[in-house]
């Protein structure tokens, strides 16, 4: 059931069992919280920010009692708390309806917890998107979302380590002086100041020889959660060019050389890059700050861990467009495109009356993929940068750099995933994301159901009302015809009044074909307003606002091209 905790928390949400803001923030990696308070188990009120005033940082835990793995690794965050209880606070929430303060007290003194217990009153569970349980949120000195992971710790020492990781500590490099760093980054003759950073939490760029060059490396080698990082200061006018020259050994997408111009990132680079140049223009003249950083997430290292710079410089217009071809090529195109290649899957229609699918999955494309793998194309546009886009499955939870995989001779990059189905996993269906930063929700989102039987057994989990169900139908099957693009969905609307012209809001209409039906309600001006695509609707009155008669056996045809409906009703 693991897949469906977060689809289940969102039913839960949808039927009213846990109330939620639906203005409310959703969290991820970067994001700065709000204040929430809790009550745990014994009667006491913890709220973040004043538990932040005393400590360093802030470890949520959300669980459930029926979570085994929840259970497995709270006897592990309970030994990392009691060593780092004094710059540490845990806060642990459950997300289970069903948890009292008396049960989940009866659950910490099994398992002689004493870090803070709750329910989740503040909705954390929804806030960070919890698709699975145990998730772990790390929130910094600030407020700030640092990590957020969902499994099971299976040591102390995993916890240790996550503490350790930001719980910042100082660079234990030398720093080079700012002689050493111009000789090693200035061509001939130039004379840029080269610097590192006062922050004490910065590592520096030291000068190092590689590969017969001099030149200056990222000294924050193996160091998670870190930064290191080398300023300048140069002036230059509007058409001129930064040219920097560097080579990277990093575990791509995760840890990324940045260049950045005035506070803001114009490029990233991770990965395996053998030495190579990046032009950036100016958009301005004048005197621009400069600065190159390594910056390391927790994930791992990869290859040797490091950058190293050769060169950084000014290249005048008149030689801009020779430094710019220098650049790599990418393949870019006028849209995104994620899509199934080859003839056997099928795009599909779902039509969810209870919006509990949008709700959770968002926006999403669907298939049926007649199948049990897909390949996948993706194609980018000119504003996402390979380096840091990825692609990702539910079925396995890999993320997929886009900067690893080659193009084709299309420019699209391949992949192929194996899909989930009742028979193989249990899961009828396979959620596949385009991201276009770690940090960022997915961009794009496909849905995948290995055959007919599959989606239906999906329709049949969501469908909250056996009179409205969820239902499904493939895109071609929808309309013989063709339309051209701008007429793909067609425009109605419905405006109920009375004897006296006055609008009635509260009508609530079903608007239907053989297969589909969605229901609308006239708002304050007694109007409901739909777009749908093109097919044989017809609509009838489904029920009436109290202390109104009217029409609730006709059933009104649609015209196919849409149309404007006038209803009257009766006031008693």
């Amino acid at each position: 059931m693991e897949k469906y905790i977060g689809f289940v928390l969102a039913l839960i949400m949808l039927l009213g069992i846990m109330p939620v803001s639906h203005a409310a923030t959703v969290y991820q990696v970067g994001s700065q919280m709000m204040d929430f308070t809790i009550e745990t188990y014994d009667g006491k009120t913890i709220s973040l920010y004043e538990t932040l005033k005393e400590k360093e940082l802030v470890l949520i835990n959300i669980w459930a009692s029926w979570c085994g793995p929840c259970r497995n690794e709270f006897p592990f965050m309970e030994e990392a708390y009691k060593a780092y209880s004094d710059r540490v606070e845990i806060i642990a929430v459950s997300c289970e309806p069903s948890d009292t303060n008396e049960s989940i007290g009866e659950f910490a003194g099994e398992l002689g917890l004493t870090f803070p217990m709750g329910k989740d009153t503040a909705n954390l569970a929804y806030l960070f998107q919890a698709q699975y349980i145990p998730t772990s949120v790390i929130v910094s000195k600030t407020g700030k979302v640092e990590y957020i992971e969902s499994r099971s710790m299976t040591s102390a020492d995993e916890f240790a380590g996550l503490f350790d990781a930001f719980l910042q500590r100082k660079p234990t490099v030398a720093r080079s002086s700012q002689e050493a760093l111009g000789a090693a980054l200035n061509e001939e003759g130039a004379q840029y100041p080269f610097y590192n950073g006062t922050d004490e939490y910065a590592w520096p760029m030291v000068c190092e020889e590689k590969d017969g060059r001099q030149v200056v490396k990222s000294s924050n080698v193996g160091a998670s959660n870190s930064y290191a990082v080398v300023y300048t200061s140069v002036s230059a006018d509007v058409g001129d060019v930064l040219v920097v020259e560097f080579k990277t050994s990093t575990e791509p997408m995760n840890d990324l050389m940045k260049i950045v111009i005035d506070n803001e990132v114009v490029k990233v680079f991770g990965g395996e890059h053998d030495w190579m140049t990046y032009a950036h223009p100016f958009a301005s003249s004048g005197t621009h700050e400069v600065q190159i950083t390594y910056v390391k997430n927790l994930s791992g290292n990869g290859g040797e861990d490091a950058i190293w710079i050769d060169t950084v410089k000014v290249v005048p217009a008149k030689d801009a467009l020779d430094a710019l071809s220098m650049n790599p090529e990418l393949p870019v195109h006028d849209e995104l495109a994620v899509a199934p290649l080859g003839e056997n899957a099928k795009k599909v229609l779902i039509f969810d009356p209870s919006g509990m699918m949008d709700l959770y999955f968002g926006e999403f494309e669907a298939y049926i993929a007649n199948a049990d793998s897909v390949e996948i194309a993706v194609g980018l546009t000119n504003e996402i940068d390979p380096e840091i886009a990825f692609i990702v499955s539910d079925a396995d939870s890999v993320m997929r750099p886009i900067a690893t995989i080659e193009p084709d001779a299309d420019g699209f990059y391949r992949q192929t995933f194996a899909l989930d189905s009742m028979e193989t996993s249990g899961y009828p269906y396979t959620t596949i994301y385009f991201c276009s930063d770690p940090a960022l929700d997915p961009v794009k989102t496909v849905m995948f159901f290995v055959d007919e039987e599959n989606i239906d057994m999906m329709m049949h989990l969501t469908t909250q009302d056996e009179n409205n169900p969820t239902v499904w139908t493939y895109e071609e099957d929808l309309d013989a015809g063709e339309p051209d693009e701008e007429e793909i969905e067609v425009h109605y609307t419905v405006k109920f009044v009375d004897q006296t012209g006055a609008p009635v809001s509260g009508v609530m209409a079903q608007v239907c074909t053989d297969l589909l039906c969605s229901v609308y309600v006239s708002d304050e001006n007694g109007v409901c307003a739909f777009s749908v695509l093109p097919n044989a609707w017809e609509m009838h009155i489904l029920m009436l606002p109290e202390g109104y008669e009217g029409d609730m056996e006709t059933v009104w045809t649609l015209a196919p091209n849409g149309e404007d409906i006038e209803i009257v009703l009766e006031k008693k």
